[in-house]
C-alpha cells in the first residue's frame, strides 16, 4: 500500500473511532440525565417469560466453562492491547513504517479473530451441556 491509501485508511479508521466515542458519551451523558422508568406489567411478564434461567446444577456447569474462559481471553485481550499501543507507537512517529503498521494490523486481526473463535467455541461447549429445552433459549438469548 501506498502511503496515501494508508493515509486515507488511518482517517477513516479515526473518524470512526471519533464518531464511536461521541455516540458513547452521548449515551453515557443521557443515563446520567434521564428518569427512570418502569415498564409496564405486561412488558415486565414478557421479559420474564423470556429470560434464560437454567437449573441450578446447569448454571454451576456453564460459570465452570466460563470460569475456564475468562483466563483465555485475558490473555488475548492483553495480547490485543500491547499490539494496539505498538501501533498508536507507531503512527506517533514522524515517518511510520508503513510494513510495520501493516504487520501490526495483521497481529491485531489475528487477536481479534483468535478472541471471536474463544467466543463461539464457548457458546458450543455450553450449548452442549444443556438439555433441548433449554438449548433453544439459550440459543434465542445469544442471537439477540
Amino acid at each position: 500500500m501506498n502511503n496515501r491509501s494508508l493515509r486515507i485508511i488511518l482517517i477513516i479508521s479515526f473518524v470512526f473511532n471519533l464518531a464511536f466515542l461521541a455516540a458513547l458519551g452521548y449515551r453515557l451523558w443521557q443515563r446520567r440525565h434521564r428518569t427512570p422508568q418502569r415498564p409496564t406489567v405486561a412488558r415486565e411478564r414478557i421479559e420474564e417469560h423470556e429470560r434464560f434461567d437454567p437449573p441450578p446444577e446447569l448454571r454451576e456447569r456453564m460459570n465452570a466453562l466460563r470460569d475456564v474462559l475468562k483466563p483465555r481471553m485475558r490473555s488475548h485481550r492483553q495480547a490485543l492491547s500491547e499490539d494496539r499501543l505498538e501501533l498508536v507507537a507507531l503512527l506517533k512517529e514522524e515517518n511510520p513504517d508503513s510494513m510495520q503498521i501493516e504487520s501490526v494490523l495483521q497481529c491485531i486481526s489475528r487477536h481479534q479473530m483468535d478472541l471471536e473463535r474463544e467466543v463461539v467455541f464457548h457458546l458450543l461447549e455450553q450449548k452442549a451441556i444443556l438439555p433441548l429445552e433449554h438449548r433453544e433459549r439459550f440459543l434465542e438469548m445469544v442471537t439477540r
